[in-house]
């Protein structure tokens, strides 16, 4: 068996500079060359600007410095999503990263809060043993390494970024790694003539030919490698998920930086608020179906907060994944692999979850079928997870006020998402699955903003004494709300530790 010796990346921008960076940073470059081409001419999306968690863990592996890495992308802090006008006009609720535990297993916690909730005793709501929540409701923050050994400890934070900054810090940090970058645009992709065609090599403009033993697509919804030459079928979810288009807008800086993405529910889709150092990104989701591209440019422009920097850009989307990610001698990563729009900011973790499975299941040059397979399989459970949570955002709504929400009331729901809220509404928790992005915290705090509960708390909890443990809840509510209160806030900390010089 051969050992790979060339992988080509095509494209750049935040997907494939962060491709080739945890490349270089796994594998010997003088002995594996990768060189990764792109085109100036050709733009990228670029408004992948909201993280999760599993992305500081990225950077962790990496060596990057945190501090420097926020400062050089004009980062700010994620704490999580505030949804509101979801569930119907006027309500609000947020979804928080990390964990609500109050000194007790997660599980028992949620079953002695909702025992209190059944039997009309309301004196808390569940987020209240949420550090992230607690937090972005008031708008404070203090990162839980700092703070050892608090009630901090079961917070986790992600980060909003300028993307095109990140593609620039990744770019230098992987060619210092050893990645070579060639400049040009790609006019043919030569493929093998046997029934099984493998990518043989690229063709340029220029006339150059670039070979490798493996390729990577990072061309973005193009598609042109996994997609165009190696005819990997699209599977479509729209009919779960009807939005295909967004338009987005830049506009200045918050005057106070929420710790969080705020996501509006519009008539025809949703509209995020993305707060940076030195802008704010803006953008509408919708369906085409429902709303025309000028009137949702103006539900956008009416709905920004401060003046806008950049004109509104337009960009057509098809929730979805490619049957094969991996297919013969290629792996389509990021767009090229499937989208699930940008609900939850889920994009560039699933553009690293596609590397990183990579180098789980790495090949030789004959690229072995089972691995091949193992590979498209765990990627499929990665973007099915996360498109029934997304839905569920959707088809949960009591909305009836357009066509559009009708449309999402009354979806079909796939039978992988029947199957987990069927098992929350019995045990109040969400089915074991492979290396999950959303854990129990998450679907309970979605659950009970788009008003699903169980309709008994677990026969487990008679065995507890009540009274004592809701003595317990109360004074951790109290400490936990203490504590924040005594945190910079989030625009304070960031100042004082991380701001950027170049705003």
């Amino acid at each position: 068996m051969k050992p790979l010796q060339k992988i080509v990346i095509l494209g750049g921008g935040t997907t494939g500079w962060m491709c080739a960076a945890m490349l270089a940073n796994s594998v010997n470059t003088k002995r594996i060359n990768i060189e990764l081409v792109e085109s100036e001419q050709i733009g990228t999306i670029g408004v992948g600007e909201s993280t999760v968690p599993p992305f500081m863990d990225m950077l962790a592996s990496l060596g990057i410095d945190e501090v420097e890495f926020i400062q050089a992308t004009q980062a700010t802090f994620k704490l999580g999503i505030q949804f509101k006008d979801w569930l119907k006009k006027g309500e609000t609720f947020f979804h928080p990263f990390g964990r609500a535990e109050a000194g007790m297993d997660e599980l028992s916690l949620y079953h002695l809060w909702l025992r209190a909730q059944l039997s009309g005793d309301t004196f808390s709501r569940f987020l209240d043993y949420s550090p992230n929540s607690v937090m972005a409701q008031l708008k404070r923050f203090a990162p839980y390494k700092a703070v050892p050994g608090t009630l901090l400890a079961e917070s986790r934070y992600a980060l909003h970024l300028d993307a095109g900054l990140v593609a620039k810090y990744l770019r230098n940090f992987a060619q210092q790694k050893g990645v070579k970058r060639t400049e040009g645009k790609v006019e043919k992709v030569n493929t093998s003539t046997d029934a099984a065609p493998r990518i043989l090599s690229l063709q340029l403009e220029s006339g150059q030919t670039i070979n490798g033993d493996f390729f990577i697509d990072c061309s973005g919804f193009r598609a042109l490698l996994i997609g165009d030459a190696l005819q990997s079928s699209f599977t479509d979810w729209s009919t779960y998920l009807p939005c295909n288009r967004a338009v987005t807008v830049q506009s200045e800086a918050l005057p106070q930086l929420p710790p969080y993405t705020k996501a509006t529910a519009q008539l025809a889709g949703w509209q995020w608020r993305i707060p940076l150092q030195h802008r704010t990104g803006n953008g509408y989701v919708y369906a085409s179906k429902y709303i025309s591209d000028e009137q949702a440019t103006q539900t956008l422009l009416s709905n920004v907060q401060g003046k806008t920097l950049t004109e509104p850009r337009i960009i057509p989307f098809t929730t979805g994944m490619r049957k094969q990610a991996w297919k013969a001698n290629c792996i389509g990563v990021g767009l090229a692999a499937g989208f699930i729009e940008p609900l939850e900011s889920t994009a560039i973790h699933l553009a690293m979850r596609g590397i990183a499975e990579f180098l789980q299941q790495f090949p030789h040059s004959d690229c072995n079928p089972a691995l091949i397979n193992e590979y498209n399989a765990r990627l499929q459970l990665d973007y099915e997870e996360i498109r029934d949570f997304i839905i569920l955002h959707y088809a949960a709504t009591e909305r009836n006020d357009s066509d559009f929400w009708a449309y999402c009331k009354n979806v079909e729901w796939p039978a992988s998402l029947v199957q987990t809220v069927e098992y929350f509404k019995a045990r109040g928790d969400v089915p074991r699955k492979l290396a999950p992005l959303f854990e129990s915290t998450s679907w309970r705090s979605l659950c009970e903003g788009m008003n699903i509960r169980p309709s008994a708390y677990s026969a487990f909890i008679e065995n507890v004494d009540y009274k004592a443990s809701k003595q317990h809840m109360q004074n951790y509510k109290q400490q936990l709300a203490s504590l924040v209160n005594q945190i910079p806030t989030h625009k304070a900390f960031i100042e004082q530790n991380c701001a950027s010089s170049s705003k």
